[in-house]
């Protein structure tokens, strides 16, 4: 049944793709970019105080990714079905496109430190709570919400961004910056908590994580909500 389910939504999408026409688009004089190097890049990102966003949103998705990658064999262990992952994980994304529908709203009413704040409270709740609790159905939820959230808010975290390096001309570079941060801290992540669960166990790997977590940011939150009550990141203040 599910490679049936699959075998029609793959259909779907073949008739769509076919169905695709390129658009007719006028041809614009485009002025060339001047070549840049990365000492540039950093001195750019540094001037507009972006780093350490970059660096708080990169951590945030990095651990939170890295947890992700156990949801399976932790479920595994816990002996849920095999054929309820998708199910599990298609709620999630549902969850995830409502808050992606509504992302441009949701950032208009919220300030940049109330958005951090928010993750920062979130994931360390629900990353501490599966450190502590194995109920299955428990877990399922609680991965469920970890999974609407995780991309459920990239479209707010990257216009916060935008906002703080729109007057930059290496917007790509910056931008692409925050992703290597965030590949650099899930592969460090993803292999310390792979260690922990391998030598003690499931929970205590999220548990240790949770606290990593808290630890790690709670400094870099305060800073930034500093940073932005004295005005420094004025472009990115909500409606």
């Amino acid at each position: 049944m599910p490679f049936m389910i699959a075998l029609v939504i793959d259909v779907i999408g073949l008739l769509v793709a076919i169905s695709l026409v390129v658009p007719p688009v006028p041809q614009e004089h485009i002025e060339e970019v001047e070549a840049t190097n990365f000492k540039q890049v950093l001195k750019e990102g540094y001037h507009l105080n972006y780093f350490s966003i970059a660096l708080f949103s990169g951590i945030v998705s990095g651990m939170v990714l890295s947890v992700g990658q156990f949801r399976a064999p932790y479920q595994i262990f816990l002996e849920i079905p095999v054929i309820l992952y998708g199910v599990f994980h298609g709620i999630g994304r549902v969850f995830a496109s409502l808050m992606l529908a509504y992302s441009g709203k949701i950032k208009k009413y919220i300030t940049l430190p109330s958005f951090y704040k928010l993750q920062f409270i979130i994931y360390t709740f629900l990353i501490l709570i599966l450190g502590v609790i194995s109920t299955w159905w428990f877990v399922v939820f609680v991965f469920i919400v970890i999974n609407a959230f995780q991309w459920g808010l990239t479209k707010i975290d990257e216009g916060y961004q935008l906002d703080i390096i729109k007057s930059s001309k290496f917007k790509a570079t910056l931008l692409s910056a925050g992703s290597q941060i965030d590949k650099a801290i899930a592969a460090v992540s993803s292999f310390v908590i792979g260690v922990v669960i391998e030598r003690v166990s499931y929970q205590y790997g999220f548990l240790y994580s949770g606290v990593v977590f808290f630890v790690i940011l709670l400094p870099l939150y305060l800073y930034i909500a500093h940073r932005y009550k004295a005005g420094v990141y004025k472009n990115t203040a909500a409606i």
